[in-house]
This record gives structure tokens, C-alpha cells and sequence, in this order.
């Protein structure tokens, strides 16, 4: 939403007048500026007492936005007292005939109160799909669905184009993708996938997209 307010040049007070959000997710806000945290805040302030935020619980800039609601809290992230808990993260990759390795994508376990399921993504890489599917397990479970259901529907999980998209080169070579929108945070993570995954050879190429 705050993304659309930047392209339609629209306010928030206009969007919040039009309707009210039930259920605001906040991923992260690191190197966000002033003003995207006071729109931030006014989202999860306009949620109702019956409505959830959703929050990034291992930031301690969307952690604060918790005292600016009276809704349902579910906080999600790797950090120990997140109510979705992402643990156990690991990057997968096999061997193939000729000894290189191909990427396969991630898994990882989801703690939820006494419940855990483990979740595999095919074709995903780096911490923010991890991320992303703890938030929409936060959702589902607001909805009242259990985390089994939850597991399941994780197989429709499909990575953005340019956002650490894998794809297939010339001679046994595999390309990430990363160009859409470089930050400080997400090139962190990209130069992270590059280390954890297991290959011959490692070249990262940085530079304005034309």
C-alpha cells in the first residue's frame, strides 16, 4: 500500500478514508525514512480491536510500532519470542553427474506456540522468502487455520522476477537474478546466498541495471 501511495501520489488519509485495513503486515523497515515509518504507524494505528498486525518482531523498528495499535498482535522472525518463529534455515543444493552443484531453494521449521511444521521452497533463496511465508502463516492463523493447512499451500510459493530469481546458464552455469531494487539489506542477504550455497565457482557482478 505504501508503495502505491508513492506511484498514484495519493495520501494515506485518502486510502484510510476509502476503507480501513482489518489486517496490516509489517515486514521490515530498515533504512526506511521518517515518513515511511509515520505511514507505517498510521496503518497499524487504524487497525480495530478486532483487527491483527502483523509484525516483524527481529527489527526493533517495526517491533516499536506495537504500542501504536489496540489490535491482535502476531509477531514473526528468526529471534527467540517472535510468536512465528523461523528456525533452522538452510539453503539446498545437489550434487549433479558431474560433481557441480545446482541451487534447489530453502527449508525451514515454523514454531508456533506447541506446533511446528517444516516447510521446503523450491526455488527460493535467501531469508526473505523464509520471512515471507512466516508473515502469511501469521495471516492464516488469524483466519484460524492450522499449520498443517498452512504447510501445504506453501508448494504455490513463487519467487518475484528479479528478486534472487534462479536462472539457468550456458554450460552447468546458474544465474541469480537481483536487480530489481538493490539495498543495503537485500544485497546483504544475496551476498549471503552465495556463501551458504556449495559450488565451484562464485562471481558476483554489481552494477547499475540499464
Amino acid at each position: 500500500i505504501l508503495e502505491y501511495i508513492r506511484t498514484k501520489q495519493r495520501s494515506l488519509h485518502q486510502l484510510l478514508d476509502i476503507a480501513r485495513p482489518q489486517i496490516t503486515i509489517i515486514t521490515t523497515m530498515e533504512d526506511a525514512d521518517e515518513a515511511a515509518l509515520r505511514d507505517a504507524a498510521k496503518l497499524i494505528h487504524a487497525l480495530p480491536s478486532n483487527g491483527y498486525a502483523v509484525i516483524n518482531y527481529d527489527h526493533p523498528e517495526t517491533l516499536e510500532l506495537k504500542e501504536n495499535t489496540r489490535a491482535h498482535t502476531i509477531t514473526f522472525g528468526c529471534n527467540e519470542g517472535a510468536d512465528m518463529r523461523i528456525m533452522n534455515l538452510e539453503y539446498r543444493a545437489e550434487e549433479t553427474a558431474d560433481g557441480a552443484y545446482k541451487p534447489i531453494g530453502i527449508s525451514c521449521k515454523l514454531h508456533y506456540g506447541d506446533n511446528c511444521i517444516p516447510v521446503r521452497l523450491d526455488g527460493a533463496f535467501g531469508a526473505g522468502p523464509a520471512y515471507a511465508i512466516a508473515a502469511a502463516a501469521c495471516v492464516g492463523t488469524a483466519f484460524g487455520m492450522n499449520l498443517v493447512r498452512i504447510a501445504e499451500t506453501t508448494q504455490y510459493y513463487q519467487t518475484l522476477p528479479h528478486r534472487m530469481q534462479l536462472l539457468p546458464g550456458k554450460k552447468g552455469v546458474y544465474l541469480f537474478d537481483d536487480t530489481y531494487d538493490a539495498k543495503p539489506l537485500s544485497t546483504r542477504e544475496a551476498l549471503d546466498v552465495m556463501e551458504a550455497l556449495p559450488a565451484r565457482r562464485t562471481v558476483c557482478v554489481f552494477g547499475p541495471v540499464p
